[in-house]
């Protein structure tokens, strides 16, 4: 276990005993937190500490959050939000991202302990490879798996992008094929099997998901060109509707500060986004900036007082100590 994902679980519980988080003069109906999980595990052999939660964990988890926090619907975020929180219990919103088939497997959790939860999806990774977009969405995640090309300027990213929208199927398997062998620095999501947009489907009927949109190669949106934005953005929301998603919803791939910028937060509200979530720990107030939430990054560990620090604002501290 890392030192980091150490220092995260015992500052939360220091916090709580300190009476610091949450802290004891503070009204609870002024604020939330959200969390955000990624992928379950049914073994022991967790491959990714911070992205990965044993199943016997997560519910742990959600028995005490169920228990002991309100729980927000996200069919019910909007104006009138904080009217609905309780100053004597912390509050909490769910949301997973990724959209990773052992979400599907361990959904009967959630509907255990009747948590709703926003699932975000990009979009791309989730289609049949043999698509146009599946194939471009994974030349594009690859692309960006070869550390060399992230140094590359805008416009020669640009001149890459513009290859593949003129290209045949038949030359963009080559391309995927040139590539894959090239990747020295391969992200976690790129390893994992994601839902089909016909699983997508049939979950989204269920109350208590909401389907977000998480772009469709999962880039850092910031450090792509224009019309590769634009083509994440816009392609991801038809996707989205395909599967009966709220067009309210985004969540920033990878979330750190420098992953938005006013320029996609401005694309994001013409395609009718209202909230879009980052992964810094900050708490959600009326203050917040909605295009810039917070979220709380969830890990693999039980302790009552480490779930009782984390919402009541112990990762905001944390994150701002370390200046993030």
């Amino acid at each position: 276990m890392s030192l980091k994902i150490i220092l995260r679980k015992y500052f939360s519980i220091i916090l709580n005993i300190l009476g610091l988080a949450p802290k004891f003069w503070q009204d609870s109906s002024k604020y939330f937190v959200t969390i955000d999980y990624h992928y379950f595990s049914d073994n022991n052999e967790i491959s990714h500490p911070s992205l990965e939660i044993n199943r016997n964990i997560l519910e742990l988890q959600l028995k005490f959050f169920q228990k002991n926090m309100h729980i927000i619907d996200p069919k019910h975020l909007g104006n009138n939000l904080f009217s609905m929180l309780k100053s004597d219990m912390s509050s909490i919103l769910f949301t997973i991202d990724d959209a990773d088939i052992s979400f599907k497997e361990n959904f009967d959790l959630f509907q255990k302990y009747k948590i709703p939860v926003i699932l975000f999806v990009p979009f791309g990774l989730c289609l049949k490879q043999n698509t146009r977009d599946g194939l471009m969405s994974r030349i594009l995640r690859s692309f960006f798996e070869i550390e060399k090309n992230k140094l590359l300027s805008l416009k020669q990213k640009e001149g890459f992008f513009n290859s593949l929208e003129s290209a045949s199927m038949e030359n963009l398997n080559k391309i995927y094929k040139d590539l894959l062998p090239r990747r020295d620095k391969i992200d976690p999501i790129s390893s994992r099997v994601l839902l089909s947009i016909e699983e997508l489907q049939k979950l989204s009927r269920d109350s208590l998901i909401t389907i977000g949109s998480h772009s469709m190669s999962h880039p850092i949106l910031s450090e792509v060109p224009e019309k590769w934005l634009n083509w994440e953005l816009s392609t991801s929301k038809k996707y989205l509707q395909i599967v009966n998603g709220d067009e309210k919803y985004f969540a920033y791939p990878y979330g750190f500060k420098a992953s938005t910028n006013s320029e996609i937060k401005q694309k994001l509200k013409k395609l009718g986004i209202k909230y879009a979530f980052l992964t810094r720990s900050t708490v959600i107030t009326t203050d917040s900036d909605k295009l810039e939430l917070g979220r709380v990054g969830m890990l693999n560990f039980f302790n009552a007082r480490y779930l009782r620090g984390l919402a009541g604002r112990a990762f905001e501290v944390y994150d701002k100590l370390l200046l993030r």
